[in-house]
C-alpha cells in the first residue's frame, strides 16, 4: 500500500489544485490564464494517473521537484505585496510561511532589497528544477522506459503520463520566457520587480515613474 505520509501529501496537494481548477475562472484574468489552466489540468492527471498505476514514487518526486519553486515564488509574492512593511513585522508573518529563517539572516534589511533577493532565489532555483532537473532526470529516463518495450512498453497509462510529463516542461519553457523578461527588464532597463504575465500592471506602475520623474 501507499506509505501514509505519501497518502496525506497526495490527498492535500490534489485538493489544492483542483481548488486552484475551479477558482482560476474568478480570479485576475492574466495573459497566462491558459497555461494556467493546462497545468492544472495536466497536473490533476499525473497525480490521479500516478495514483492509479502505483507510480507515487516518481509522482512523489515531481511534486516535490515543483513544490522547491513554489515556496520560494509564494514568498516573494507575500513580500511584494507588503505595504511599507516593518522589517521585524515581517520575520514574524513570512515564518508562517517557512520564509521566516531566510529573512532572519539579513541585517537591517531593505524590504525592497529582500523581494529582489527572494526573488535571485526563486529565479536560481526555477532554472536548476524546472528546466534542468525535471527533464533530464524525470522526463528523459521515464520516456526511454516508456519506449522500452520490455519495461513500460506495453502499458497505455505509462505512455499518457510521459505525454503529459513533456506538456508541463513545456509550460515550464513558457513561464521561464516569462521570467527572462522579469530579468531582463529589471538588470537592463532597471525597471520595478513586477509580475509581466498582468500588462495593466506594468504599464501602470511605469506611467507613475514616469510621471514622479518630471
Amino acid at each position: 500500500g501507499v506509505p501514509w505520509d505519501v497518502w496525506w501529501y497526495y490527498i492535500l496537494l490534489l485538493a489544492f489544485y483542483m481548488t486552484q481548477l475551479v477558482m482560476l475562472p474568478f480570479d485576475v484574468k492574466r495573459n497566462d490564464y491558459l497555461a494556467q489552466t493546462t497545468h492544472h489540468v495536466v497536473t490533476i492527471g499525473l497525480m490521479v494517473g500516478s495514483w492509479i498505476s502505483n507510480g507515487t514514487r516518481i509522482g512523489s518526486v515531481v511534486l516535490i521537484v515543483h513544490e522547491c519553486t513554489d515556496v520560494m515564488l509564494q514568498c516573494g509574492k507575500l513580500l511584494k505585496y507588503f505595504k511599507k512593511p516593518d522589517p521585524n513585522d515581517i520575520v514574524g508573518k513570512v515564518f508562517v510561511f517557512q520564509c521566516g529563517k531566510l529573512l532572519k539572516y539579513f541585517k537591517k534589511p531593505d524590504p525592497n532589497d529582500i523581494v529582489g533577493k527572494v526573488f535571485v532565489i526563486f529565479s536560481a532555483t526555477w532554472i536548476l528544477t524546472r528546466v534542468i532537473y525535471f527533464p533530464v532526470f524525470i522526463n528523459i529516463p521515464a520516456t526511454e522506459a516508456v519506449l522500452d518495450p520490455d519495461r513500460l512498453g506495453g502499458c497505455f497509462i505509462f505512455k499518457a503520463l510521459a505525454v503529459l510529463l513533456w506538456i508541463l516542461f513545456v509550460l515550464h519553457l513558457y513561464w521561464t520566457t516569462l521570467l527572462i523578461r522579469v530579468i531582463y527588464n529589471v538588470t537592463i532597463k532597471k525597471k520595478k520587480l513586477h509580475d509581466n504575465r498582468s500588462g495593466d500592471e506594468g504599464s501602470d506602475e511605469d506611467d507613475v515613474d514616469e510621471k514622479k520623474s518630471k
